[in-house]
């Protein structure tokens, strides 16, 4: 993890540039990222509530620009 073993965040990488993008930006855990079938949707887990207890997001995936 680039940020410790406590705050993992999400990174896209081009692996020919070897080129990363960050996807998440939260100060508790994101992980376990999974695309849908299609691509178009990200799922992953995250500690964002105030319990401390991991919950599941999804949202809409667009190649970074950056990346394409």
């Amino acid at each position: 993890s680039l940020h410790g073993h406590r705050y993992y965040e999400i990174y896209l990488m081009e692996l020919a540039s070897k080129q990363m993008v960050r996807l998440t930006h939260h100060a508790g855990f994101d992980g376990l990222p999974a695309f849908d079938r299609s691509g178009k949707k990200l799922l992953w887990t995250s500690k964002r509530s105030s319990d401390n207890t991991c919950q599941l997001f999804m949202a809409d995936f667009e190649m970074p620009e950056i990346l394409k």
